[in-house]
Parts: structure tokens; sequence; C-alpha cells
């Protein structure tokens, strides 16, 4: 279970994590932030994003506990995106006492996590992890798509936002292409609802499992 604390009203269904990046930096610079912490060693492509909608991205190190949050602490950053389930490209998992020290400083300084929920899904040899959102709802931005489970093609994620930041990324998502595609949104909460996406990450799973096993043994 990933314990998120998710009410519908908290809910914005975007195109993807790009266009949420996209939008959570324009609300951002709305209320004043022109940077942002990213992991080092980090998506390629995240910081693309973030730098075209103008955003300074500030490299924050990961190391085997996750992202450094007394690199955090030492700046004048007031919002980072991390990857807490599966940190891309290490695939560390960030350990309980970072989770926790991370929370701290948002709720300390006021700042902001943007929790990309990379890859979570699929785990081999470890157990499920929950979201960081579920330990801060307050101070946590939860983003999330089935690019990995389903497919990149389909254009479907989601943000979980704290109150205060809702009407903002929804007018910001409105502005941009007025909504995402309502069939494809109909197909996938029947393919929820039924059971189906439970039963075909349990057999991607071990698919991949196997493919793994044999990549590394052969």
């Amino acid at each position: 279970m990933r314990a998120l604390i998710a009410p519908p009203e908290r809910i914005v269904v975007v195109n993807g994590f790009a266009q949420a990046t996209r939008l959570v930096a324009e609300v951002l610079q709305e209320h004043g932030s022109t940077e942002i912490g990213v992991e080092d060693p980090g998506s390629v492509g995240l910081r693309e994003q973030l730098t075209r909608v103008g955003m300074a991205c500030r490299p924050v190190r990961v190391d085997g506990d996750g992202v450094r949050v007394d690199l955090l602490a030492g700046s004048r950053l007031r919002a980072v995106v991390v990857t807490p389930a599966h940190q891309f490209p290490t695939g560390v998992v960030m350990s309980p006492e970072r989770r926790h020290a991370l929370l701290q400083w948002a709720r300390d300084t006021g700042g902001l996590v943007i929790e990309d929920d990379y890859d979570a899904e699929y785990r081999y040899n470890r157990s499920p992890v929950g979201a960081l959102q579920g330990l801060g709802p307050d101070t946590v931005i939860y983003g999330g798509s089935v690019s990995k489970t389903l497919a990149p093609a389909l254009r479907i994620g989601w943000l979980v936002l704290p109150e205060h930041l809702v009407a903002a990324v929804t007018d910001a998502k409105y502005a941009a292409d007025l909504g995402t595609g309502i069939w494809e949104q109909a197909a996938l909460a029947d393919f929820l609802a039924c059971g189906e996406m439970d039963r075909h990450i349990r057999r991607m799973t071990a698919r991949h499992r196997t493919r793994r096993d044999r990549l590394v043994t052969e």
C-alpha cells in the first residue's frame, strides 16, 4: 500500500509527469520561486523541463540513503524534486530517517517537496515503500503516471496537492490545454476499478524479475 492521503478535491489529472512538472514550476514562479533543487545524479529530462519554463536547477547530491538533506539545509532553496521510492538512475530507496529529515526541512523553511513516484510499482527483492506524501500531505506535491506500468503514449498522470495549491495548479492546467483525454481516463478508471491494473502489475513484475535474473546471471 502506498498510504497516500488523496481526497478527490486535491487531485489534478495531467498529461503525464512532464506536464505536471511544468505546471508546478509555473505556480512556484507565481509565488516568487525562481530556483529548484534536483537530485544529482538525476533526470536530464526533468532539468530540461524546468529550465524551459525559466526555473534554475540546483543539483543536490544523492547518497545511499537518498537526497542529502543537510545540503538543502545550507541552501536558499524552498522546493526540491525527489524520487524517493526508486531514485533515478541509482535505484536507491530513500531511508526512513532521510524521509523524516526532508519533511522537517520543508516544515522548518516553508518549503515544498515534489515527489516523483518514478517506477515505484515494480519491486523485485524488497518490500513495498509508502509514498512520502502520506507522511506530509501539506508539504509534499505527489506526482504519478502510468508511463511505466502501461504506456507513455497514454499521457495520463496525476498530482496530489497541498490544499493551498489546488486552485493555482487547476488554473494553470486549464490555461495549458483545457483538459486530459476523457476516454483514456474512463478506460483507466474501469481498469483500476475491476482490479485488472493490480493483476497486470503482478504479471509484469514476475516477467520483469525473470528477465532481470536471466540478465545478471548469464
